[in-house]
């Protein structure tokens, strides 16, 4: 059935439905009512009756319309969408922001069930509906607002007022992108060449460099969306379930909230970083895993893990290894997000990297130790002792090389030093192979 004949014989009170099964094409009618969308029964078997292009389990809640009918929709389609208002509530936002909130999540809802092809049509049409670059007015109000299970979206269309004509504008504009969308699906798949990269850098504070240029906006300097992005970069391309994400960033919201506050910040954040056509190919939301797409998103973290698996499993010979030692003590700046990380899983990060630093400093001494570079191998442990100074294997190798290097007296003093702390903070003894070295130093003595 042609969609203008369609919309023509749907009643205006079950057509923004219609308008909104036909976008989504297949999926949960329950995962539609977490966004905020109330479906009236009555109205959905009048739908079902009158279209049966568009099928509904009745039991378990599952819909599909026909593959056609999405790419068919019409203005009058569209303009039930746009008309969605939520019932008996008044909300200081403009026709543009309401738009503006309604696409952007059902364009991320989209991504969630895997039609990522529709969702990238929706989010280039979202794009359209914000002026410029600047936020629209009230949306402060915008960002503030939560949907939950007693406030949702009906589907009544809203009576003619004095701000028709803009609305009229509007709709012209979205029915206008969408015929554009409409042919070519090649068109929306991003090819690898034409993406620039994006290099990362957390040991230290956050940057950002896009095709070798500094970039970071405002949004990314600090708060959630800073953290999302981190922990995503941290993860290195691996999948995190949307459910860990939202209980990392939202403990203890509730659920309903918190799943909104996921969405518009999912979407924020593929706003802010570098686009294609209004599409952000660095993030992925794979069946409900997210992640940085490693094709295109290169970080310190990852090269230091690559570099330190390197040396710690003897990996290449022993000038690569020496080599890679020389990059990582470049890479290695300060702790992540050193001074501003909050998170717990933050923390953890910068406790993981710092130990992961440490092994390939007491590496790198061994290493130079048996090549009988002592000034060497006096350095790195020294460098290892600043980095962590509680670890007696870390007094332990300061103890050999500072004798290989001819310091017996500060070598001595070290044992005394690692005595004093294994009593004052553990109350144990030194371990039989530091105990031997200090005997080895007296007997060298007498």
């Amino acid at each position: 059935m042609e969609t203008a004949l369609l919309a023509a014989l749907l009643p205006n009170r079950v057509r923004g439905l219609a308008a909104l099964l036909m976008i989504v094409g297949q999926g949960q009618l329950t995962e539609l009512g977490e966004l905020g969308f109330a479906i009236d029964e009555t109205d959905l078997e009048e739908l079902t009756e009158l279209c049966p292009s568009i099928q509904v389990e009745s039991l378990t809640g599952r819909f599909s319309t026909a593959e056609s009918l999405p790419s068919e929709l019409d203005e009058s389609l569209i303009s039930a969408v746009l008309a969605l208002e939520r019932s008996g509530e008044r909300w200081d936002m403009s026709d543009r922001e309401r738009c503006f909130e309604r696409f952007s999540l059902l364009a991320v809802y989209l991504l969630d069930i895997g039609a990522a092809e529709r969702s990238q049509q929706l989010l280039r049409l979202t794009s359209q509906l914000l002026p410029s670059r600047q936020a629209p007015p009230g949306r402060r109000a915008l960002s503030g607002h939560q949907v939950s299970s007693n406030r949702q979206v009906s589907f009544s269309h809203q009576a003619p007022s004095n701000r028709q004509a803009p609305r009229e504008n509007l709709l012209a504009q979205a029915s206008n992108l969408l015929t554009a969308l409409k042919p070519e699906p090649e068109a929306f798949r991003i090819k690898q060449s034409t993406v620039p990269l994006l290099r990362v850098r957390l040991f230290g504070d956050l940057e950002i460099e896009s095709a070798g240029k500094p970039f970071i906006r405002s949004p990314l300097r600090k708060g959630l969306m800073r953290t999302l992005f981190c922990l995503l970069v941290l993860n290195q391309g691996k999948g995190l379930s949307r459910e860990t994400v939202i209980d990392w960033l939202w403990p203890e919201r509730d659920p309903d909230k918190a799943l909104v506050g996921f969405y518009n910040l999912w979407h924020r954040l593929c706003m802010v970083l570098p686009t294609i056509d209004n599409d952000c190919p660095y993030l992925k939301n794979d069946e409900r895993l997210l992640r940085i797409d490693p094709r295109f998103v290169e970080s310190d973290v990852a090269e230091f893990e690559r570099l330190a698996r390197q040396v710690l499993f003897e990996q290449g010979s022993l000038e690569e290894r020496f080599a890679a030692i020389d990059r990582l003590e470049q890479l290695y700046l300060n702790d992540v997000l050193a001074g501003s990380a909050t998170h717990p899983r933050i923390k953890a990060a910068q406790d993981r990297y710092r130990g992961m630093l440490l092994d390939v400093l007491l590496c790198a001494s061994e290493l130079h130790l048996q090549a009988s570079n002592n000034s060497m191998a006096l350095w790195y442990a020294r460098r290892a002792f600043e980095v962590d100074p509680d670890r007696e294997d870390v007094y332990r190798l300061l103890m050999s090389t500072q004798e290989a290097s001819g310091q017996r007296t500060a070598a001595i003093n070290t044992f005394q030093d690692c005595r004093r702390f294994l009593d004052e903070q553990l109350g144990v003894l030194p371990s039989k192979q530091t105990a031997a070295i200090y005997q080895d130093l007296i007997l060298d003595g007498q």
